[in-house]
């Protein structure tokens, strides 16, 4: 083998040879070309001739519209959605209607016996996670502020109304677990206000429960899979979000997609009117 390499090479090297000795000298080479062209200028009728057709093709271009140019080809990507995906994707535009997840009814809530007193008139209510699918096992927990209060505790409750985590005494309007809680699982919880008159519980049993759900970690896992793959394309990964129950980021992702030339703004819109009025 390398005996062929180097033949090959030898070969190669003598052809360059040859070749650069048949060249005239570069010098010779101009000279040559300037004494034929001034012998052209001077007594041949081709300099007129190719003159006079320079002339006519430069004002052939100069006077030619902009739009007889011959375009620029475009290159165009190809799409990560599969066929499905590309009529999920229309469907969802042309009808404003996406999937929502299996345990929706659920996660929205009904009026149940979690314990606590009843509040007639409530200015105390769980603001998130209600009503949704969260990623992290310990998730933020967040509440309105009730006027007068010194300080507020949270529970969480499981399907069977077993307390599954508790927090100490708090002076915020916010909390997250020191544990996690439970993947998998529809999950409920309440806040306590406490102020030198009273003790408010919210929701009340008189309330829909405020409920979410931790997915499970091979669920989590697919959707950041999903998320990558479908980066570029706000509207088909909104829509895995909002069949998982991730409203919130599903929201955040189909706001992008109002400055995307792709999609009808108006058909954003309705989808976003609908996920919201969910």
């Amino acid at each position: 083998m390398k005996v062929a390499i180097g033949i090959g090479a030898a070969a190669a090297a003598a052809a360059l040879a040859i070749w650069m000795s048949a060249r005239p000298p570069a010098s010779a080479k101009a000279s040559t070309s300037a004494k034929a062209t001034a012998d052209k200028t001077a007594g041949k009728p081709d300099a007129a001739k190719a003159s006079t057709s320079a002339k006519a093709t430069a004002d052939k271009t100069a006077g030619e519209p902009m739009s007889q140019a011959k375009p620029v080809p475009q290159t165009t990507s190809k799409s990560v959605l599969t066929e499905d995906e590309q009529g999920r994707v229309a469907r969802a535009l042309a009808s404003g209607r996406m999937e929502m997840p299996a345990n929706m009814t659920v996660l929205r809530g009904h009026t149940g016996p979690l314990p606590g007193p009843r509040d007639p008139t409530p200015a105390l209510a769980p603001t998130g996670p209600v009503g949704t699918a969260v990623i992290e096992a310990r998730p933020q927990f967040s509440w309105t502020e009730r006027p007068g209060a010194t300080r507020y505790s949270i529970a969480v409750f499981d399907e069977r109304f077993r307390e599954v985590a508790k927090s100490g005494p708090l002076k915020t309007t916010t909390w997250t677990p020191r544990q996690n809680l439970p993947r998998g699982r529809v999950l409920a919880w309440q806040v306590t206000a406490v102020s030198r008159d009273e003790t408010i519980i919210s929701p009340s049993p008189s309330q829909p429960k405020a409920r979410f759900v931790v997915l499970e970690a091979a669920e989590v896992a697919r959707l950041v899979k999903e998320r990558a793959r479908l980066a570029t394309e706000p509207i088909a990964l909104g829509l895995v979000l909002v069949k998982a129950g991730l409203f919130a980021e599903a929201d955040s992702v189909f706001q992008t997609a109002l400055t995307d030339e792709r999609y009808d703004r108006s058909q954003v819109r309705a989808l976003l009117a609908r996920l919201r009025a969910r």
